[in-house]
C-alpha cells in the first residue's frame, strides 16, 4: 500500500505524567506507522520519547523487510527507547539493534501488559510517547490504561 492510498488514520494525543501519550493504534502499514515516528520524533525534540510498537499489517513475504526498516528509523530519528511488543515484530527490535550501538534502547515484550508494565516502570516524566502499529497485536488497552494512570 502506498502513502496515497495508506487508509487514513488519526493521531490523538493526550496528557501524561507532564508530557504527552500519542495514540495512533489504528496505525497498520509501514508508512502509516514511519508518518507517526516522525510526528514523535517532532514534537519530543529535547524530550525522551519512547515508541511503542506492535506488529504490522503486512504480506508475510515483506514481514522482515517492513519490520527491519521500522526498526532502522527509529533509530534514525533518535528515539530514546523502543518497546517493540509481539513475537511477531521481533525483527523490528533486532534491527533497532544492529541499526546503532543501542543497549537497553530497544526491547521486546510479549504482550500489551507487559509493555505496560515497563512503560510505567521506566518511562519518567515528560516523556513523549508514542503506541502505534496496533493491527495484529490490540495497543488500545495499552492506551487506555496509561490514560487511566494520569486521572
Amino acid at each position: 500500500m502506498s502513502a496515497a492510498t495508506a487508509r487514513p488514520h488519526r493521531l490523538e494525543a493526550h496528557t501524561w505524567r507532564g508530557g504527552v501519550l500519542i495514540d495512533d493504534t489504528a496505525a497498520a502499514t509501514p508508512e502509516e506507522v514511519r508518518s507517526s515516528l516522525r510526528v514523535l520524533a517532532e514534537v519530543g525534540r529535547g524530550r525522551r520519547t519512547i515508541a511503542v510498537i506492535g506488529e504490522l499489517d503486512v504480506a508475510p513475504s515483506d514481514q522482515l523487510d517492513a519490520h527491519d526498516a521500522l526498526g532502522r528509523i527509529v533509530v534514525r530519528l533518535d528515539v530514546s527507547q523502543l518497546v517493540v511488543v509481539g513475537d511477531g515484530a521481533r525483527h523490528l527490535h533486532a534491527a533497532a539493534g544492529l541499526e546503532g550501538s543501542w543497549d537497553g534502547e530497544s526491547v521486546l515484550m510479549s504482550s500489551p501488559q507487559t509493555a505496560y508494565d515497563f512503560v510505567r516502570a521506566t518511562s519518567g516524566e515528560e516523556a513523549v510517547m508514542l503506541i502505534t502499529g496496533g493491527a495484529r497485536c490490540d495497543l488500545r488497552s495499552l492506551v487506555g490504561r496509561l490514560r487511566e494512570d494520569s486521572l
